[in-house]
């Protein structure tokens, strides 16, 4: 009897550590009231669409629209809209409109293609664009930009291609991987102060103006411009705000009166190739302020009329280039500058220095042999 009694003890024991093991594990008997709600993202199925809470928002589809209405609105904080691979696309309408119109901070916009808008993606700060394809906006009205955003922006894996305007960012953004190709203005890279522009193509965009373009304190680095002699006007390839650095870039003109790199005062142009192609009229490859300092770079001009490296201001250091072509090889307006172990071939003026400043001697080399100097600071002719 007694073992009987112990027996379903134990068992009524382990029933009950069992039922409450149960309820640990699958939350209470009750559930509370109210409609069961979604956690994943909102599908986005036709425009126009504004969005006012924060999360992840996902296109279904393409969307076309014939109408001049704004496409997406956000007004909410901490969104990301996914567009999974689709296009939102304008078409037909005779006023073209903004696609995405941003009025909050803390937006992401990612993964598919805007085509035929008059803008494309307007408005907000800390907003980033990941590889996005964005299209023809705002062809014919002379203002729509593929993208404009506010500060602290980043752009990344993008392409555009035949838009009025490229990018347009505030100060602190940072553009990186991406391409802007044939736009109707030269403004293919517009970014503030305390920008950066890395591992960027710009390809034969516009008549005027700068290809890449970064306010003060600024960085430019390996990124790459070409401006075609079918352009013409007076383009610039990289133009660079004060204390700014523009390093490992290789760019193209080819427009008549067109630039290569334009520095303001207190810059560094480092490890630059560029190759001037420009007629009479334009300073041609490199143009600098004051206190900047040009080294190691590779100027061509392989038009007779053109200038390579153009020294304007005063107290720069011109150290360590190769030029070749041209009819000034380097070109010294300013005083208080320093020139040492330069190198200047087959230009019609190799040095044109001005009183002054400070040059190594000049040191002409005739045909082919040793260099006769072991002057560490000459500047050769050859």
């Amino acid at each position: 009897m007694n073992r009987s009694r112990r027996s379903t003890i134990t068992l009524l024991s382990a029933l009950t550590l069992f039922t409450v093991a149960a309820v640990l594990y699958a939350g209470p008997l009750n559930p509370p009231t109210g409609p069961v709600t979604a956690t994943g993202p909102t599908m986005i199925l036709s425009f126009p669409f504004t969005i006012t809470k924060p999360g992840t928002y996902r296109v279904c589809s393409e969307i076309l629209v014939t109408t001049p209405v704004v496409g997406l609105t956000i007004n909410a904080d901490g969104v990301v809209v996914d567009l999974e691979g689709h296009n939102l696309r304008q078409n037909g309408s005779p006023s073209p409109t903004t696609c995405i119109q941003i009025n909050s901070k803390s937006v992401t916009i990612k993964n598919g293609t805007i085509s035929g808008w008059g803008s494309g993606i307007v408005g907000g700060s800390h907003v980033a664009l990941e590889r996005l394809r964005i299209l023809d906006t705002g062809i014919g009205n002379g203002s729509g930009a593929a993208a404009q955003l506010g500060v602290n922006s980043q752009v990344s894996d993008c392409a555009l291609k035949n838009n009025e305007r490229g990018l347009v960012l505030g100060h602190y953004s940072e553009v990186t991987d991406s391409s802007v190709q044939d736009s109707e203005s030269s403004s293919a890279f517009v970014l503030g102060d305390y920008s950066i522009v890395s591992r960027c193509i710009s390809t034969n965009n516009g008549t005027s103006g700068a290809q890449i373009s970064v306010g003060r304190s600024s960085r430019v680095t390996d990124s790459s411009v070409l401006a075609t002699p079918v352009l013409g006007g007076l383009a610039v390839g990289i133009n660079a705000g004060d204390d700014s650095t523009v390093e490992k870039c290789n760019v193209v003109v080819g427009v008549v009166g067109g630039t290569g790199i334009r520095v303001a005062d207190r810059c560094s142009i480092q490890d630059c190739r560029v190759d001037a192609r420009v007629g009479t009229g334009g300073p041609g490859g490199i143009v600098v302020a004051t206190d900047c300092t040009v080294r190691d770079c590779h100027v061509v001009a392989t038009n007779s009329n053109s200038q390579t490296i153009l020294v304007q201001g005063n107290r720069n250091v011109i150290e360590r280039n190769t030029v070749s072509g041209g009819f000034l090889g380097i070109s010294v307006t300013g005083t208080g500058n320093w020139l040492a172990g330069n190198r200047v071939s087959t230009a019609a003026t190799p040095y044109s220095i001005g009183p002054a400043n400070t040059y190594g001697a000049i040191t002409v080399v005739a045909g082919a042999g040793s260099i006769a100097t072991t002057n560490p600071l000459a500047n050769f002719v050859y």
